[in-house]
């Protein structure tokens, strides 16, 4: 059995096939017990069996992507699962940036006959808890879905640990006996991407058809949240290209500082992601700007414009869908700029807030989405890539505060990292009650190798961010 791709996993296929989408998407979790491969391999299996999207690949019918429209890829089962297939044992000293430079380089390939993720059990050298670490293509996992993946195996291990298994299950999935149905595309399931015929119009005029520098001449004219870009440059150092690398910061704020980061929010009337996204900018204008600013030969104290990529998710527009989509690509994405003469943590904060609030109750990003089915996404993300600002600024994706608990099993501490791909920064964010916030920061490689003497200023930068977070 098999189905068409959707539109959002077309997006994402595009990307993929052109080299512009992060690899290594990555989300590990602590648990409050230990898990040994016998557990572990009987969970799998029912995990697999409950939910089809783990048996799926993309798999291609003919060789032209672009012209096909990625029309040419079909979604269903690979033939078999085995459990060293896709569970491996790894050790490392500690989990910060080496490890997350390792996980990020993970290639998990489609159109081959394995699954879009693998699991890895590991065991840290400097006595810290060990984890399990869940790596996948992001095709069928946005952020949300990712830990999802957490929830559904405690319960798994829950239910497989009251019939006591004693042998490690070799074979996890069989397509000719289990005959699973692949999961529907996100479409399919919830109508989030349906787009209004007056939005389809303003789009294809001001996103499809009009050039980018006609486009902005527009936007800085009569949009009033839109900044005034020939005054104040994009911040745009690193042009977009293939195949990015990136470099790793990991912040962990214990569950007291969690709960100091929260109130610091709240006191000035910000929910936690227009927070961390103000911070960053904050962070941003007093580092990363100087620094491009002279690369680019700008006056050291030009003011940029800055924007904010951030993540939305759009199983909060679904809930009668909750079960259904669980897994699978239920996201968007809005693009805030941050006026320049707003420099105080509170003052962006709120801006971004205000936008933030705007876009959700209007979805446009889902309708834009949607978009994209009546377009050739090949022929518009080249065109996209021709822009010089096409590579956004800080991107941030916050998945939440998660309290998975199954029984006698219970998520303690969850780590979300993901490398950089169209912007120059990422921020990954995710907390649990027990383990408190952790963030981690990836940049583009490029920017590695920014210094002022012997100080890295990305270093700077994240010091600053933390600073601000916190004070």
């Amino acid at each position: 059995m098999s189905r068409p791709i959707g539109p959002v996993e077309r997006y994402y296929l595009c990307r993929l096939s052109m080299g512009y989408c992060n690899n290594g998407f990555s989300i590990a979790a602590r648990f409050n017990r230990p898990v040994d491969d016998v557990l572990l391999s009987n969970a799998l299996r029912l995990m697999i069996l409950k939910n089809p999207v783990f048996s799926l690949n993309f798999f291609r019918t003919n060789p032209d992507d672009k012209k096909n429209n990625g029309d040419n890829f079909i979604v269903h089962s690979v033939s078999k699962i085995a459990y060293d297939q896709v569970v491996q044992h790894l050790e490392a000293d500690s989990f910060g940036p080496e490890l997350a430079e390792r996980l990020a380089d993970e290639v998990l390939p489609l159109d081959t006959d394995r699954p879009t993720w693998k699991l890895y059990n590991l065991k840290l050298r400097n006595n810290e808890p060990s984890a399990l670490i869940f790596v996948c293509n992001h095709i069928l996992f946005d952020g949300n879905a990712g830990a999802n993946v957490f929830d559904e195996l405690l319960w798994c291990l829950d239910e497989v640990e009251k019939t006591k298994p004693s042998s490690v299950r070799t074979q996890l999935f069989n397509a000719e006996s289990d005959n699973l149905a692949p999961q529907p595309a996100s479409d399919k399931v919830a109508s989030l991407y349906e787009t209004p015929f007056l939005f389809m119009i303003k789009t294809l005029l001001l996103e499809i058809f009009l050039p980018h520098f006609l486009v902005n001449f527009f936007r800085v004219l009569f949009q009033s949240n839109f900044p005034n870009t020939y005054r104040y440059p994009v911040f745009n150092p690193v042009p977009p290209k293939k195949f990015n690398h990136s470099g790793f910061r990991l912040l962990r704020f214990s569950p007291s500082e969690t709960t100091q980061l929260l109130v610091r929010s709240k006191q000035n009337g910000l929910t936690l992601t227009p927070f961390i996204g103000a911070c960053a900018h904050a962070a941003a204008q007093e580092h990363l700007v100087p620094y491009a600013n002279t690369l680019q030969g700008y006056k050291m104290d030009q003011r940029r414009s800055v924007n904010v990529p951030i993540a939305l998710c759009g199983r909060r527009y679904v809930p009668q869908n909750a079960i259904q989509s669980r897994f699978g690509l239920y996201m968007s994405q809005t693009l805030p700029f941050v006026p320049v003469d707003l420099t105080t943590v509170k003052q962006i904060g709120e801006n971004l807030k205000k936008q933030l609030d705007a876009t959700m109750e209007s979805r446009d990003p889902f309708k834009f989405a949607g978009m994209l089915r009546y377009v050739n996404i090949w022929d518009w993300f080249k065109d996209e890539l021709k822009d010089p600002n096409a590579r956004g600024a800080i991107e941030i994706s916050n998945i939440g505060c998660k309290k998975f608990v199954r029984g006698h099993w219970e998520v303690t501490d969850l780590i979300f990292s993901q490398s950089v791909s169209t912007s120059h920064l990422t921020l990954s964010v995710v907390s649990t009650p027990k383990g408190g916030l952790h963030l981690t920061v990836a940049d583009v490689d490029d920017m590695e190798l920014w210094s002022n003497g012997d100080k890295k200023v990305m270093d700077e930068f994240v010091a600053s961010l933390k600073h601000n977070l916190l004070s």
